[in-house]
């Protein structure tokens, strides 16, 4: 059975027709979770009604993404529901 988090980064990768990151926490080569040619995704689960999003995470993915071309993105899965964060500069294309 899949965990939770590994559903949320499944159906990302399928919505943008990318590809998941095997082992995106743990190492350098390839950061983020999710991937396609225009975004770096970087998804986050949990059950509870909050998350904490720091700035350090927003400026990481942000720091990768620019370092390959792509716009970074931010998908949290928050008690069920779902958000996209994206930098406002990304937002008004």
């Amino acid at each position: 059975m899949r965990k939770p988090w590994e559903k949320q980064e499944k159906r990302l990768a399928g919505m943008i027709g990318g590809t998941r990151n095997a082992g995106s926490g743990n190492g350098w080569v390839r950061k983020s979770d999710v991937r396609n040619r225009e975004y770096l995704v970087e998804a986050k689960w949990t059950e509870a009604r909050s998350y904490r999003l720091r700035l350090d995470d927003l400026h990481a993915n942000a720091h990768h993404a620019d370092l390959e071309g792509r716009t970074p993105a931010f998908c949290i899965e928050m008690a069920g529901e779902n958000f996209v964060v994206l930098r406002e500069q990304d937002w008004e294309r």
